[in-house]
């Protein structure tokens, strides 16, 4: 716990983002998802286009796609491919980023509260800080959930069991 105590008050200063966003995300335990953990390949954004004081749906908010070349050690990376904007987590400080620069941790939002180490951004909390101020409308969702898996066949009848043998005749 100390080791994150020293590099919690050095990176806070630097941060865009409340302090105790920071240390909700340090107080989490450390991922352990793979990227297989998310069944997203989609994930639609809204209501950031608002927090930051833009027309909804013009600029941030809309449809991210799995970015077929980036990974963030274990976790996917999002992008949207009209604006060049990314959804990715930076393991050193547990936090999912929605920002330009993958691997940056100050970005256009920050989630860093308890589960921000989720392997899927879509589970996170609405706890989106934006400008330093947690913007509840902010919300990342799957919109296509996966299908789930067939059930397996059914077992087939168990057998009969094999006919009884004649009965002896008395000796």
């Amino acid at each position: 716990a100390s080791r994150f105590r020293s590099s919690t008050t050095s990176m806070t200063s630097a941060l865009p983002w409340p302090r105790a966003l920071l240390l909700g995300g340090l107080a989490a335990s450390a991922a352990t998802s793979a990227a297989s953990a998310c069944p997203c390949d989609e994930l639609l954004l809204s209501g950031l286009d608002a927090a930051r004081g833009h027309t909804p749906g013009q600029v941030y908010d809309g449809s991210y796609s799995l970015a077929a070349d980036a990974a963030a050690g274990e976790h996917h990376v999002y992008l949207r491919a009209s604006n060049g904007i990314y959804i990715y987590y930076v393991e050193q400080e547990q936090v999912w980023v929605i920002g330009a620069n993958v691997g940056n941790a100050a970005g256009l939002a920050v989630n860093a509260e308890g589960g921000a180490d989720s392997g899927c951004p879509a589970a996170l909390p609405s706890e989106w800080a934006v400008l330093g101020t947690v913007e509840p409308s902010v919300n990342l969702a799957c919109p296509f959930s996966p299908p789930l898996p067939s059930p397996p066949p059914p077992l087939p009848p168990s057998p009969l069991p094999p006919p009884s043998p004649p009965p002896l005749p008395p000796p």
